[in-house]
């Protein structure tokens, strides 16, 4: 008897990971189904092509697309805030919100930053508001298509679901703690993979219902445009008193640092000099030594000299 419970149990959860690992959606959203006489669901392929595990569970129900839709757009505007506001009221009359809101206002320019949310299906309209009360210079909408990712985390989260159920009966029917254990440890790993399928599904459902858009507006340069009032921007005798003794103080560390640098080099190479001026004072009192040689010779033989100086003017 245990050994036929553990065989329709290794059966079940053998079952359930083949369907789990089958269903998967790779990255780039390919599937197929595995039952007999279904074809392949490829990119790019009509619904009535590539019928979706879902639609195939549920005939009646009409096939519909599941895509996410956002924009973001850049432009220009003489009045940015104007414009902004005029734009906002068009998607609060279609039921849109906005979700955030930056403004930055310098002397020169204003610039604002949204973000907008509204109905998928009334996203292009707000689009051609934007273009009608604005300059736009950079624009970018996004499409993705998860219908096939969607269809299927919703088909694999009704099978897991009735796995559940059957693990219940099992554990309530189990003979002994080994097959317990065995049974909620299954029970504990589905309801682990139930529940992150339902939030993701919960996820693309908050991104169905709503499109996004990101909306930057920066005001339209006017390089010629006088300004209605000039602001006195001299400084106050305190702040140029306060100017000048900063001045002084910097420049006399300046000169402060060079004196020091100047003495550090000094005392550093000092070797050097000692060295150099030992060389000079030797070399200086050979020559003084030399130059009185050379006197004292002129003094003791005057008349030798004379009559050698005689003789070479005569030969001349």
């Amino acid at each position: 008897m245990r050994k036929r419970w553990m065989g329709w149990i290794a059966g079940l959860m053998l079952a359930t990971m083949l369907f789990a690992g089958c269903s998967s959606a790779n990255s780039d959203l390919e599937y197929e189904k595995n039952e007999p006489g279904a074809t392949a669901a490829e990119a790019g392929r009509t619904q009535e092509e590539a019928p979706l595990p879902y639609e195939a569970a549920n005939p009646k129900q009409s096939p519909v697309r599941k895509q996410i839709r956002d924009a973001q757009i850049e432009a220009e505007a003489k009045d940015v805030e104007a414009a902004y506001a005029d734009i906002l009221l068009f998607a609060q009359s279609l039921g849109g919100y906005e979700n955030a809101r930056t403004l930055h206002r310098t002397d020169a320019s204003v610039s604002l930053t949204a973000t907008l949310r509204i109905a998928p299906e009334h996203l292009d309209a707000l689009i051609a508001k934007v273009n009608e009360a604005a300059v736009v210079f950079r624009s970018a909408l996004g499409t993705e298509d998860i219908t096939e990712a969607y269809f299927d985390a919703k088909t694999r989260l009704q099978t897991m679901e009735k796995s559940l159920e059957s693990y219940y009966g099992f554990l309530s029917e189990a003979k002994d703690l080994s097959e317990s254990m065995m049974v909620q440890e299954r029970i504990g790993g589905l309801t682990a993979e139930i529940e992150s399928l339902k939030g993701r599904i919960r996820l693309w459902d908050t991104l169905l219902a709503e499109s996004t858009m990101r909306l930057m507006l920066t005001q339209t340069p006017d390089p010629i445009a006088a300004r209605d009032k000039i602001d006195w921007k001299a400084l106050s005798f305190s702040d140029m008193g306060t100017l000048i003794r900063v001045g002084f103080t910097r420049i006399g560390n300046v000169i402060v640092a060079g004196l020091q640098w100047i003495a550090i080099v000094l005392v550093a190479a000092s070797p050097i000099w000692l060295a150099a001026g030992a060389l000079l004072l030797v070399l200086r009192r050979r020559a003084r030594k030399r130059k009185a040689a050379k006197n004292l010779a002129q003094n003791r033989f005057p008349d030798v000299e004379a009559a050698d100086s005689r003789d070479e003017s005569g030969e001349q």
